[in-house]
This record gives C-alpha cells, structure tokens and sequence, in this order.
C-alpha cells in the first residue's frame, strides 16, 4: 500500500511539472509571437518608409522579410493551438516592449537598415534562451532553432547592405 500511495505522489507531482513546464512553454511561445508580430512591424515600417538611394534593394528585402516572418506567426500560433493555448496579440504589451524599436515616418536608407539590424539582434538574443529551456519540448525547440536560422539570414543580409 505505502508503494501505490507513493506512485500516486509521484505520478501526480510529474502531472503537476508538465502543467507547470506547459504553461511556461506556452508563454514563452507566446512572447516570441509577440516579438515577430513587433519586428514585423519594424519591417514593414522600413518597407514601406524607406527613401533615397537604395531605397528600392531595401524595400525588395523587407517585403521577403515580412513573408517568411508572416510564415512563423502562423506557425508560432498553430503551436499554441496545437497545446490548447488561444493566441492574441495584446498591442498594451506590444507597446511596453522597449527592445524593439519602431520607427515612424520618412527613413534613409541607413536608418531603416540600421534600426531593423538593432531589432533582430534583440529577438535572436532572446530565443537563445528559449532553445536552451525549451530541450524538453523537442518540437518547439526545432520552432525556434528554426526560426532563429531565418533571423540570423536577415541580418546577414541587413548587414550586407552596411558594408
């Protein structure tokens, strides 16, 4: 008897670790859908604002940088679903966000590639922790390595374009 009542402990308490790792990796997907959604923004900001020399070459760049980060919204979001989790974008968080910059009006060039160079670094700083936290979820861990591969291309090519 004093076996059973101990398996049931701890099959509770591991019920209890997978609620609570759940509920950290559903609000960690969360704020990393929330980051895209700003840097998205950013992007689309620089799409659309950017004049002068080079302008165009930028403008080409950020609309294939808003499709592929379009494809990881969604994807971040099915993942959330997939764990029982509604998505939303809360635009009161979105504006406490201090890290990612958005920048309104008329951009140079220079401007436009460096503020977005300065916001992708900050999300891919950040999912480097959520990789490392994440090793227990295999699958979302593939999300973000994956996604963290597709940020650090654009900014290799933001980069590119300081040189």
């Amino acid at each position: 008897m004093r076996y059973l009542k101990t398996a049931i402990i701890i099959c509770f308490l591991s019920q209890v670790s997978i609620q609570v790792y759940s509920q950290e990796n559903d609000y960690q997907l969360m704020e990393t859908l929330q980051q895209i959604q700003l840097l998205d923004e950013s992007v689309l900001l620089a799409h659309w604002n950017t004049t002068g020399n080079g302008a165009y070459v930028l403008h080409e760049l950020t609309g294939e940088f808003h499709d592929d980060l379009d494809g990881y919204k969604d994807l971040l979001a099915e993942r959330l679903r997939i764990s029982g989790f509604y998505p939303s974008i809360s635009h009161e968080k979105l504006s406490e966000n201090k890290n990612i910059k958005l920048v309104q009006g008329k951009l140079s060039n220079t401007t436009a590639t460096d503020f977005l160079t300065d916001n992708y670094e900050q999300v891919i700083s950040s999912l480097d922790e959520k990789i490392e936290n994440s090793s227990s979820d295999l699958v979302v861990q593939d999300v973000y390595i994956s996604l963290k591969g597709a940020l650090e291309f654009h900014h290799w090519k933001l980069t590119m374009r300081r040189d």
